[in-house]
């Protein structure tokens, strides 16, 4: 059993590594290299969310992070309030194809793309 710990945790540290340089280079850079650097983030934020509350829909698993890539895209080249509305709309679809039996896959795809527009705001402020 210590060897997987141990192996996850080489795993986790080897990412980091690979990671930090493009996370601080992003924000140093900022504008459109930080909107991808934290829609591609988001995405696999919602495709990891996705895949374990929604095993059953493997096209969900595709299509829920594309729409929070978009939506967080969106915010890089349109002003905040119609950025929020494609987030609003995307959401809608979302919550059609959707079931409401299950809203976790909902409740994590605006979660992913809530706290991914904030950071892009926040940088944007500056």
């Amino acid at each position: 059993m210590g060897t997987f710990k141990d192996s996850d945790l080489k795993a986790r540290l080897i990412t980091a590594v690979l990671l930090a340089p493009i996370a601080l280079g992003a924000v140093y850079f900022g504008g459109i290299a930080f909107a991808i650097f934290i829609a591609v983030v988001a995405a696999l934020h919602n495709w990891e969310w996705t895949s374990v509350v929604r095993q059953d829909l493997q096209w969900l698993i595709l299509v829920s992070p594309s729409l929070v890539a978009i939506s967080v895209l969106s915010y890089a080249f349109i002003p905040l309030p119609w950025s929020f509305l494609i987030l609003f709309t995307t959401a809608c679809f979302f919550l059609l194809i959707n079931s409401l039996k299950r809203p976790f896959a909902f409740i994590g795809y605006v979660y992913s793309t809530l706290w991914a527009l904030c950071a892009i705001g926040f940088r944007e402020s500056e």
